[in-house]
């Protein structure tokens, strides 16, 4: 289960939310993180709009995308990829999906499976965003502590808040990968960062660890 949805930053239209509203908004994306049918995320959806319309009562908010509509958005022109898997990777993604994104938020869902001969209790993704002159715009990570038993799948929805869109709609490029993964037994693997960076670079090429590092939001 999802334990929290990426907050690209703690200030919403230029303006510091409140400690009441702003905490109410991270219940929200938890809850929303953490529903187990599309009824009930539909409904927090409903509330969370709603409370982010009233912060900006003199002008329409762009709506929260739904992550059970994102196949039903507009046609999105924007490339969603997976970083290369080696076959040692236990927690391979099967589907990465993007779309919704405004002034507000941008939706992803993803599918991962268990190919490992053990139990997965944690792991954590990592995610890249490159504007339509590939440059590196962010990179995010979302973390899970859902089990997952072997050739098992699991699919997580997230919302990173504030998402430059104007950068990354129409001709932007997100890659996914696996970042780390604990296993039932304590053990832990992670993907070398080196590699990522390697693979990054196919994009951008002058792209350094540092710069990397720069880019990577809470």
């Amino acid at each position: 289960m999802l334990v929290g949805l990426l907050l690209a930053s703690t200030i919403f239209f230029g303006v510091a939310a409140g400690d009441a509203d702003e905490k109410k908004i991270e219940q929200l994306e938890k809850a929303i993180a953490a529903a187990e049918t599309k009824k009930e995320r539909d409904k927090l959806f409903t509330q969370l709009n709603a409370l982010l319309e009233s912060k900006k009562p003199n002008k329409k908010p762009n709506a929260v995308p739904n992550p059970n509509q994102i196949d039903k958005l507009r046609a999105q022109t924007e490339t969603y990829t997976i970083l290369p898997q080696p076959e040692t990777t236990p927690l391979k993604i099967v589907v990465y999906r993007g779309g919704g994104a405004n002034d507000i938020f941008f939706q992803k869902l993803t599918d991962v499976k268990n190919t490992s001969g053990k139990s997965v209790v944690a792991y954590q993704l990592g995610f890249s965003y490159f504007d339509a002159f590939n440059e590196l715009i962010l990179v995010s990570f979302s973390y899970s502590n859902k089990t997952i038993d072997i050739q098992n799948t699991h699919r997580t929805t997230g919302a990173l808040r504030n998402f430059p869109a104007a950068k990354f709609v129409g001709h932007g490029t997100s890659i996914a990968w696996v970042d780390k993964v604990r296993f039932s037994d304590g053990t832990v693997w992670h993907y070398d960062r080196g590699l990522v960076l390697e693979e990054l670079k196919k994009i951008q090429k002058d792209l350094t660890l540092e710069g990397l590092k720069e880019k990577i939001t809470d």
